[in-house]
């Protein structure tokens, strides 16, 4: 409370340091474009250092309002201001007179002008940074000790205190005054404002333009009395200089009558008469310095002086032409009475001219007015310094018994006193401002301090009255809420006294213990929470968690009621009640948590189904920015190797790598911005590095708000299963045995590169490769040594070709390479010989040493070609080509071999069909056959129904081109049924044909099997 009026005393003094600064500076503005205000000339502004202290007191209001454009402002219009004086000074010292070209004015001291600079750039800084306020404070104090200084220094010094340091007493006041301020300011830690009510902040402004204007009232009021006082003393004082003046001039008058009245007589009792005359004469009259009669012609007739060198001064001033002029001027006009100031050394030295009987007599008198003047010294002057001018000549001051102490008087009245003859001297009454000193000059100051002290008290007073007008409001408020919170809780609230008896309840309290406040009022606690209503543990936990709140220390505990055969689950909390710093009660809160702990339950029994689950679970927040995880299971760091507590808080991207498809995190991430189910398979990392694949399934979890808060992944390794999938792709790809691809991949490869080659007119060739004698080795060595040859084979050809290059395995000892991207055909044939030469090499097949070479066709590319797969045939054509031309050699694919292949086909399908229709006569066979067959001893013919007559060995020639074809079979089982007795059921027909016997016609591969059958059964095989 002490600190909150401390704080309210800081902030009132504010206001009224900034209001009073505020006000001062805009009186002076005005006042001194009006009237002068009567203050001492220390006690007033220059119109720079008034608009300085406008502009500072503006910049600080604006500050404490809150108002950082009109704080800018100001700022920017002191650092102009004070910089003008600062830099004028600086750089062009002494080349004017010091005024200000705003004002026409004084301008601002180099200290003044730096403090408004600096001043005035705090005002571009937040002032709730701390660097602001400790240069606030910095500057605070510095005008502090600046306006001390400049205060003290005249008094230790006993100087006039008109400026020190380009300051003056009023200066100096407001660096204290703003000084002040600026602490107050820099005092608050937060953002420096004004938190005084509205109606204190009114009041006191209010009050501080009061005394204000009864400190400028009541000096007004002085001013106009002294200003009263002044005039009529200027009146009386002119008033008694006239009569003593014209008192002087009757007693000339007088005696030079009397002189005149004497001219008949004699001359010595005359002159006698006249020196006893004149020394009383000037023994009564000090003002009266030197006397001389002066006849018709001007000349001297006698002379009398009070001292020697006063006649001399007078008989000087004769000699002057301007004195001989002004009396000759008198004698013309015919003035009886005529003044003149001769000599401005001694401006109080008049001459006094007499003349009588028309101009023949003149008595000039010399007067010193200031002992005239000496005769008033004590006269009371009110304090005013009465002086008598004559051409801005001062000679006779009256000065004031008592003085004011005024530094610089100032007139307040004056008069001009006219002597017979024109010449003027002006009476003026001057004095200064009432020293503060004095009462008089006190008063007006103590006035204004007193308003300023009953504003203090009158802001405080309506703080104080609106604070306590808040608290009570504030209490009140707190009250209903209290009571609204305790009556309408859902959850039931009592409070015990200290004795464990019940003070009061709320509603549900009395729903949940079946019984209402009126009941339960007095009563103890242990009156409810008893057996069969609770267990014995719960009652004991009752007992220590009050015990616990007696002592100050809140507790939680839960606990079961069963009231009816029904029973909730509560969770109790005990908090003390504390008044004065004493424990006076306990207040309790009993939480209906029945459903609560029935999902916490269930929540209990998904966790740990998730637990056993064998898939990883993770579940993902994604209503923050980051998407962290907040939940895995154990089958998650088994499948990852992360475990709980590296990977909570994280987001889940610590399972992505380098083979993380890019499209996959995509599409994730869409999921989850729009909230959408997925199932993808991804590759992801776990924590030592290794790759797995992630069958993942994301499912969004939507919250009340049907918002989707989190997402839940299911993840699967699939690995084990993707590494078979792979498998067989490879396998429907490639060859097992070689690892080279397959016919349906180097079908694809064909389409694709003959397209390509069609495309871009390049050249592309198919090499057909067949081993010669492969079978012989297979059936003599074994298989496991032929797949051994086949693999050797395929790493022999796989070396120096290209990356664009496909080799294939199409099946048994059958290679095809494709050779795209030709510059000649010419480099098929170069490709195919490097084949040969490598395959003729030895290969060591475990102890052996085999000898393989291999048949190779060759076909390139055409225009026409609109089948790929016609130019692998045109390969196998030039393969067989080669084979029929010794082996080991290679073979281009011609037309006429297509043609062959026709006539071939055509020829099949007609044998066929004789075969089945039973058209095949057999004719005697020439003796050619012999030399193209070897492996028969004798060849018959095949004449079909509607053609000419065939030779069986042309026919043979085409259908049984080695032991792996069989093509010829058919032919030679229909013949051989007609030979052979022991094979068909018909009888055996020999005929004959000119010389030779008829033959069957046997296909070479038949001929074995044929020549054995025949002669089991003993029939004639020729």
């Amino acid at each position: 409370m002490a600190q909150s009026n401390r704080r309210l005393a800081m902030q009132a003094w504010l206001l009224i340091l900034l209001t009073s600064s505020l006000l001062i500076s805009v009186s002076s503005l005005l006042l001194d474009r009006v009237a002068h205000l009567p203050l001492p000339p220390q006690w007033r502004l220059s119109p720079d250092g008034t608009l300085a202290v406008l502009l500072v007191s503006v910049g600080l209001l604006a500050l404490l309002s809150h108002q950082s454009r009109w704080r800018r402002l100001a700022g920017g219009l002191m650092i102009v201001l004070g910089g003008y004086s600062l830099g004028h000074d600086l750089l062009a010292p002494g080349t004017d007179d010091g005024l200000s070209w705003l004002t026409g004015q004084p301008r601002l001291g180099r200290v003044p002008a730096l403090l408004v600079v600096i001043m005035g750039t705090s005002c571009f800084f937040s002032p709730a940074s701390g660097g602001t306020r400790r240069g606030y404070r910095l500057i605070g104090w510095t005008s502090i000790i600046l306006g001390v200084a400049t205060l003290a220094y005249p008094l230790i010094t006993q100087t006039p205190p008109v400026s020190v340091a380009g300051l003056t007493s009023m200066g100096s006041l407001f660096c204290l005054l703003l000084g002040a301020a600026l602490l107050i300011i820099a005092h608050q830690r937060t953002y420096p404002t004004l938190p005084l009510p509205r109606s204190a902040i009114i009041v006191g402004v209010l009050g501080v333009t009061v005394s204000i204007m009864i400190w400028l009232a009541s000096s007004w009021v002085q001013y106009n009395a002294r200003l009263t006082a002044a005039d009529t003393l200027v009146n009386n004082v002119a008033d008694g200089m006239e009569q003593r003046i014209e008192s002087r001039v009757k007693q000339v008058e007088r005696l030079t009558e009397r002189w005149m009245a004497l001219r008949g007589e004699g001359r010595s009792a005359v002159r006698e008469l006249q020196e006893v005359e004149m020394r009383t004469f000037m023994r009564d009259e000090p003002s009266l310095l030197a006397i001389v009669h002066l006849g018709d012609d001007s000349q001297v007739r006698w002379r009398v002086g009070r001292e020697p060198a006063n006649l001399l001064w007078m008989m000087d001033q004769l000699t002057g032409p301007a004195t001989l002029g002004w009396l000759r001027q008198q004698n013309v006009f015919h003035l009886p009475i005529s003044w003149r100031f001769p000599d401005p050394e001694r401006s109080s030295h008049g001459l006094l001219a007499v003349t009588l009987d028309g101009g023949q007599t003149t008595m000039l008198a010399a007067i010193d007015l200031a002992e005239i003047i000496q005769l008033q010294r004590h006269l009371d002057t009110s304090g005013f310094t009465i002086t008598y001018t004559s051409n801005d000549q001062t000679w006779g001051t009256l000065a004031a018994k008592s003085s004011h102490g005024a530094l610089i008087p100032r007139a307040f009245a004056s008069r001009e006193v006219t002597l017979p003859g024109g010449p003027t001297f002006t009476i003026t009454a001057l004095d200064g401002p009432l020293s503060l000193s004095s009462l008089p000059g006190a008063l007006p100051v103590i006035f204004g301090l007193m308003g300023l002290v009953f504003s203090y008290q009158l802001i405080m007073s309506r703080a104080l009255i609106a604070f306590r007008n808040q608290q009570a409001t504030a209490l009140q408020l707190n009250e209903q809420r209290f009571r609204s919170l305790f009556t309408h809780n859902p959850d039931a609230v009592f409070a015990h006294h200290r004795d464990g008896t019940y003070e009061s309840l709320n509603p549900v309290t009395e729903a949940i213990v079946g019984l209402s406040e009126s009941d339960l009022l007095g009563k103890h606690f242990r009156s409810v929470v008893c057996e069969p209503a609770c267990s014995n543990q719960d009652v004991e936990r009752t007992e220590i968690a009050f015990n616990r709140a007696i002592n100050g220390l809140p507790s939680s505990y839960t606990m079961r009621f069963v009231r009816e055969g029904a029973s909730q689950d509560l969770e109790v909390t005990m908090v003390p009640i504390v008044v004065d710093g004493e424990v006076s009660g306990v207040f309790g809160i009993a939480k209906d948590i029945t459903d609560r702990v029935a999902a916490e339950e269930r929540l209990l029994i998904l966790e740990r189904s998730l637990e056993a689950s064998g898939n990883g679970a993770m579940i993902i927040d994604v209503r923050t920015e980051e998407k962290q995880v907040v939940y895995v299971n154990h089958a998650f760091t088994r499948i990852t190797g992360y475990p709980e507590q590296e990977v909570i808080g994280h987001a889940p991207l610590l399972l992505s790598g380098a083979e993380t498809d890019t499209e996959d995190t995509k599409q994730i991430q869409a999921a989850i911005q729009h909230g959408t189910s997925l199932t993808t398979t991804v590759r992801t990392y776990r924590r030592d590095g290794s790759p797995f694949w992630n069958q993942l399934f994301m499912s969004p979890v939507k919250d009340a708000n049907q918002q989707v808060s989190h997402f839940i992944c299911i993840i699967n390794d699939i690995s084990e299963r993707k590494e078979q999938e792979s498998q067989l792709a490879y396998q429907a790809t490639h060859d097992v045995l070689t690892g080279l691809g397959n016919r349906a991949l180097f079908s694809d490869r064909l389409a694709h590169d003959v397209e390509l080659a069609a495309r871009n007119g390049q050249t592309l060739a198919v090499l057909f490769v067949d081993l010669d004698e492969f079978k012989p080795i297979n059936d003599t060595l074994g298989h496991n040594v032929g797949d051994q040859l086949l693999i050797s084979v395929a790493e022999k050809l796989q070396q120096g070709l290209r990356v664009s290059d496909t080799l294939a395995r199409l099946g048994g000892d059958e290679f095809v390479l494709l050779l795209p991207d030709l510059s000649h055909p010419d480099e098929a044939e170069e490709v195919a010989g490097r084949l040969l030469e490598a395959l003729n090499k030895p290969h060591r097949i475990n102890e052996h040493e085999l000898h393989v070479s291999a048949s190779i066709g060759i076909a390139v590319n055409r225009a026409g070609l609109d089948e790929p797969e016609r130019l692998l045939q045109h390969a196998d054509m030039a393969m067989y080509k080669a084979k029929q031309q010794g082996r080991n050699t290679y073979q281009m694919y011609t037309d006429d071999l297509d043609s062959k292949l026709s006539q071939r086909v055509t020829l099949r399908s007609e044998l066929q069909e004789a075969i089945e229709h039973g058209h095949l006569p057999a004719l005697p066979a020439p003796a050619e056959p012999r030399r193209r067959c070897r492996r028969t001893r004798g060849v018959g013919s095949l004449v079909p129904p509607d053609q000419g007559l065939y030779l069986a060995s042309d026919v043979y020639s085409h259908c049984g081109r080695d032991r792996s074809d069989h093509s010829a079979e058919p032919l030679g089982n229909a013949a051989g049924l007609q030979r052979c007795p022991t094979i068909g059921r018909t009888r055996p027909v020999k005929r004959t044909h000119g010389s030779q016997p008829l033959a069957p016609p046997v296909s070479p591969p038949q001929l074995p099997q044929h020549v054995a059958q025949c002669t089991e059964r003993d029939a004639p095989c020729t």
